[in-house]
């Protein structure tokens, strides 16, 4: 504990620690660390495969495809929930080098641009929301309003305050409190007070339909989403996961409305990822496909939602690999051993 303190300090990473001075080292942590300091992502993966300490395996078929339960409508909201143990994509970051687009097929990883943010502002109607959400990045939008940032600001230019008011604006608008999001971005109890509230002042409609919403469940009340996925408060509900409840469950039917249409289509969807697809497709006129694909994806997220949701993509040429970002160094650490 005292060597990492002391890797920390010198390479300028404020470490959350217990009252008694101690370093936190739960995978919680290690984890909300690693998205503001990419350089502690490889000790966290390494110390995850050192825990699980037993051999990856995943459930390959004759074809070398990989196929497992993906446990549709098995969470509250209504999403897949696919044992980590089992799924790719919920395993760590590193292990999606292992998958290859085969010989002739590109794959293409297809995720909507900030799904959940857009789907809150269509739902309460808060136009400030939705403003911002057609503007094209509702993060630096908010750091806009807020006077973080200058009114030509970009993606490219501000990246470190944009990341904090991305953190901000996806914690924050599902209950996260300032003591949270301080451990979170590293920073002082009261600038995070100052990013909750910026929040809560600039999208007032979206916590007042919020709040609504929790008191009408809470008092005997149920809601449904556009097709049927219900939730009442039972013995021990919280409040903040009703409050949570619309804008994940919608996101849920998003994007089954866009798999459907998708399949209907005749594009061959090999997986799904929380609020994306990986879809394969021939190399050859595989852009006029992708074309179609994105275009059915903005329309599933409007008829279910109401607001078009735009989508990124990550492209994986014939035999070559899935890349992230953020297991690029294991790869590269204990990639050959693999």
């Amino acid at each position: 504990a005292i060597g990492w303190l002391r890797w920390c300090a010198d390479n300028k990473v404020p470490w959350p620690l217990h009252p008694s001075g101690a370093p936190r080292l739960d995978k919680e942590t290690f984890k909300q660390v690693a998205r503001r300091f990419p350089e502690v992502e490889f000790m966290r993966n390494t110390r995850r495969v050192l825990s699980e300490s037993r051999a990856v395996e995943f459930p390959l078929g004759h074809d070398s495809r990989l196929r497992c339960m993906l446990s549709p409508f098995g969470s509250d909201t209504g999403r897949n929930q696919p044992s980590n143990s089992r799924y790719v994509f919920g395993m760590a970051a590193w292990l999606r080098r292992m998958i290859q687009a085969p010989e002739g097929k590109v794959l293409a990883y297809i995720d909507y641009s900030s799904q959940e943010v857009a789907i809150a502002a269509a739902l309460s109607g808060d136009e400030t929301m939705i403003e911002d959400i057609l503007d094209g990045d509702p993060y630096i939008a908010l750091a806009k309003r807020a006077n973080a940032v200058p009114a030509d600001a970009t993606k490219q230019s501000h990246p470190r305050v944009r990341a904090a008011f991305k953190e901000t604006v996806l914690g924050v608008q599902f209950g996260m409190g300032p003591y949270t999001l301080s451990e979170r971005l590293g920073i002082g109890l009261g600038e995070a007070s100052e990013l909750v509230t910026a929040h809560k002042e600039n999208y007032r409609r979206y916590w007042e339909w919020r709040d609504s919403l929790i008191d009408h469940v809470l008092m005997g009340g149920k809601i449904e989403t556009r097709y049927g996925w219900r939730r009442k408060a039972g013995p021990k509900t919280k409040g903040s996961s009703l409050g949570n409840f619309l804008v994940q469950s919608t996101g849920a039917e998003v994007l089954r409305l866009a798999i459907t249409a998708l399949t209907e289509a005749g594009h061959e969807v090999v997986a799904p990822i929380h609020d994306a697809v990986l879809v394969e497709m021939d190399e050859q006129g595989c852009e006029e496909e992708l074309e179609a694909i994105r275009t059915l994806m903005k329309r599933a997220g409007r008829v279910v939602s109401g607001i078009t949701i735009g989508t990124d993509v990550d492209l994986v040429k014939p035999l070559e690999h899935f890349e992230d970002e953020r297991g690029r160094e294991m790869w590269e650490a204990i990639g050959d051993l693999v």
